[in-house]
């Protein structure tokens, strides 16, 4: 078994969660299938972007299920704003939205990046230091198509003002 694999078989299992700023976490899938943890953590919501994992407590919690592989072709962006609504109304309602992956890494961790970017107005790199230095024990690293659109997202962002 490589590195590379274990790595990433261990990063499923982990049972970390991370908030990145108030009332929004990110996780792999071993958190989202824990419900004593999401109680624990006063989760309301839940944005379930692994790839087959089902929503497991469609009666505790309220989920968005975005169908997205972790692969540098993949649109990412095209689900921004979905999830930033989704995420906005949960914070509205003062709820907490657990965000999640197969591992809390690359298609989680670009979704709170992208989530960094617009509510804080930081840049790409700015929001990555951000994302990163609430992480405890795992990685924030989009694939390179996912850090291609975060470029562009940014460049939308400061067409439209909202970074500085």
């Amino acid at each position: 078994m490589t590195w590379l694999t274990r790595s990433r078989i261990d990063n499923y299992q982990r049972m970390d969660v991370d908030e990145i700023v108030p009332g929004v976490y990110i996780s792999g899938c071993g958190p989202a299938a824990n419900e004593e943890i999401l109680k624990r953590l006063q989760v309301t919501h839940v944005v379930n972007m692994a790839s087959l994992f089902r929503n497991k407590f469609p009666e505790s919690f309220s989920y968005l299920k975005i169908n997205i592989e972790d692969t540098e072709d993949e649109p990412i962006q095209t689900h921004f704003s979905t999830v930033f609504r989704f995420i906005d109304s949960s914070l509205t309602l003062e709820g907490r939205t657990l965000i999640h992956c197969n591992a809390g890494v690359s298609r989680a961790g670009t979704m709170v990046t992208a989530y960094v970017m617009k509510s804080k107005g930081l840049g790409l790199k700015d929001a990555l230091k951000f994302v990163r230095s609430k992480r405890k024990n795992n990685p924030t690293i989009p694939n390179d198509g996912f850090m291609k659109e975060l470029k562009k997202y940014e460049k939308q962002l400061i067409a439209n003002g909202v970074i500085k």
